[in-house]
């Protein structure tokens, strides 16, 4: 989730759906 923001905030709700 927050590695994800970091890196895309495009992509911040796919990765937080994927690390959460």
């Amino acid at each position: 989730g927050l590695t994800a923001l970091k890196k895309r905030r495009g992509m911040s709700i796919y990765a937080s759906l994927s690390y959460f």
